[in-house]
């Protein structure tokens, strides 16, 4: 959050979070529900221990709640060093860090600085931040303005230790298929290029004029003609084709 905003949202951050209701996931007016397991409550209070010790404010939350079931509260911390494991630990629970930055430039180089990249998020007005958002933060998904991260429709992934590849969208697609490459080489002779029948819609299995000019056909991509080192007199032409199983 920059500075000048920086304790007028903390303050508001907290008061909302102070209302959420924790408690039976099956009870209707429940807002948040409990732990996967004893060793999430473990994990965040070791986090939030870790970021006490080295500075940083408790403003909401930090405990578990009761002495049953796997119920912790939004934990709300402020002020946290950069060396703080909350700050390079995914915490798998309600814990929600806010530090001052002083500009955009100093907020992007921070989230640069972490060794993981699925998702970031951006609030601004500025179409000028959102383009330096859009060039500079390193992660496979940005959202601004929204909590959407994405939808079937669009490609979802991370870059760095979050992973590679991508699943959803035409980008998903093509992790399900096989590209296969195919060099063949043509002799030419007497301006006639001569090509073994193939049953591939993708090969031509006719003789092919020889012009000084590519190929004329649409299906076909490769170099001009050139001399044959291996036949002398000839011309040879390179054929790449790339065919989809």
């Amino acid at each position: 959050m920059q500075k000048p905003l920086f304790e007028a949202f903390t303050k508001a951050f907290v008061e909302k979070a102070l209302t959420v209701k924790v408690g039976d996931g099956f009870d209707p007016s429940t807002q948040m529900g409990p732990m996967a397991n004893s060793r999430r409550i473990e994990a965040l209070e070791r986090l939030v221990a870790d970021a006490r010790k080295k500075g940083a404010r408790v403003l909401a939350g930090g405990e578990r709640l009761g002495g049953r079931g796997y119920y912790f509260p939004v934990t709300v911390l402020a002020d946290l060093p950069d060396d703080a494991r909350a700050m390079r630990e995914e915490p798998f629970g309600p814990l929600a860090l806010i530090n001052p930055v002083a500009s955009l430039e100093e907020a992007i180089q921070k989230a640069n600085g972490l060794p993981f990249g699925l998702a970031a998020y951006a609030f601004t007005n500025s179409a000028r931040n959102v383009d330096q958002l859009t060039e500079g933060v390193e992660t496979g998904n940005l959202s601004i303005n929204t909590l959407e991260a994405s939808v079937a429709e669009t490609p979802f992934g991370g870059v760095k230790d979050s992973g590679y590849g991508r699943e959803g969208g035409a980008e998903g697609l093509s992790h399900y298929t096989i590209v296969k490459n195919i060099s063949h080489s043509m002799t030419c002779e007497s301006g006639m290029c001569s090509t073994a029948t193939r049953r591939s819609p993708l090969i031509l299995d006719h003789p092919l004029p020889w012009t000084s000019h590519d190929p004329p056909s649409a299906r076909f991509q490769g170099s001009r003609p050139r001399p044959s080192p291996r036949h002398l007199g000839r011309r040879t032409h390179a054929v790449h084709v790339f065919v989809r199983d």
